[in-house]
């Protein structure tokens, strides 16, 4: 009985699984029982940029948390106003019913059911005006009110249904996005925890770099001396009073603050109003060129924005970065435009 022939390419794979069944048996004869090769310790500055990359994370996504909390806060507001709208429309068409009644009662004599109240009751304005010969038997100005109220109605349902269906979209998207938050948050969690973890030698080390950086934050917190006056100088000033305060995600003070949160605040200061959103400040300011920048002008990362600062002079600015970190100076030149409230 002839056997078949086995590929040469499984007489190689085998040689190559023996080879490496064999280095694994001698790499266990080499090392104690119960000892496994440990995952090479990250350093400091590994473990930060790691820390820094995931911030950049959550700060894109708190800033489209919040901006999908102003849409929504503006569809509620909308809806509020239909609503009530709706009640002075039902209010007008329950005290046109009696009129309706009446007129219908002795146009038919006394049918069943008028023509004017299945009008009414439609609710459709294209049904109302494809029977307009009927209501050459009701009065003219009436039938006037009824096709008014008909219109108004039937637009008005349809509003109020696109804005609870924004309602609906937005409140999807909002908890999309704070699960997304949790999400990195948790990442950063286990990043934090990684730091802990270093040898106590390198935390010592750590430990002397953050209070060397605060050191020098609580001086330069002191006040500004710059050239801005006005709202745009109590912008800056007020940003320089935050110096050293945590970054939190949705934070507006007074002692953490997100991106935008910071730049509201500051120019709230000021008396000017701002949105908490960064995309949304670009969109309330005016464009500035890099080149014609001005201390308490605004720099944006991004299109639409995810990130912003204040413009402080000197080429610096002042910025909410990203959790785990604090409000700092930053160089200018690392954004890409600016817009003056």
């Amino acid at each position: 009985m002839a056997f078949p022939r086995v590929p040469v390419l499984a007489h190689r794979y085998r040689r190559s699984l023996l080879a490496t069944l064999g280095a694994s048996a001698c790499l266990a004869g080499v090392l104690p029982a119960g000892v496994s090769v440990a995952a090479p310790q990250p350093s400091i500055p590994q473990v930060k940029a790691r820390i820094a990359a995931l911030g950049s994370q959550v700060e894109r996504i708190a800033e489209r948390y919040n901006a999908a909390r102003i849409q929504l806060g503006t569809a509620e507001r909308k809806a509020a106003t239909l609503r009530a709208d709706a009640g002075r429309v039902q209010a007008q068409v329950g005290a046109l019913q009696s009129k309706v009644g009446q007129i219908a009662a002795a146009t038919y004599r006394g049918e069943s059911g008028g023509t004017a109240m299945t009008f009414l009751s439609d609710g459709n304005p294209q049904t109302f005006f494809d029977r307009a010969s009927a209501l050459d038997q009701i009065a003219r100005s009436q039938a006037r009110e009824l096709a008014a109220y008909a219109v108004a109605r039937h637009r008005l349902t349809a509003a109020r249904q696109a804005v609870a269906a924004t309602v609906a979209q937005l409140r999807k998207t909002e908890k999309a996005l704070a699960a997304n938050k949790s999400r990195i948050a948790g990442l950063l969690a286990q990043e934090r925890s990684t730091l802990d973890s270093l040898q106590a030698k390198q935390r010592a080390e750590l430990a002397a770099q953050q209070r060397s950086q605060q050191v020098q934050e609580v001086a330069q917190r002191a006040s500004y001396s710059g050239p801005a006056t006005g709202s745009a100088g109590a912008a800056v000033r007020f940003a320089y009073a935050q110096l050293g305060k945590p970054y939190q995600w949705g934070g507006s003070g007074p002692s953490t603050y997100d991106c935008s949160g910071l730049t509201m605040m500051a120019w709230a200061a000021g008396g000017v109003s701002l949105p908490h959103n960064a995309a949304a400040q670009y969109s309330v300011s005016r464009p500035v060129s890099m080149g014609a920048l001005q201390p308490g002008d605004l720099l944006f990362m991004g299109s639409p924005a995810y990130h912003v600062a204040i413009y402080v002079g000197n080429g610096e600015a002042i910025e909410a970065p990203y959790t785990g970190a604090d409000v700092r100076f930053t160089s200018a030149g690392s954004f890409s435009y600016a817009a003056r409230p």
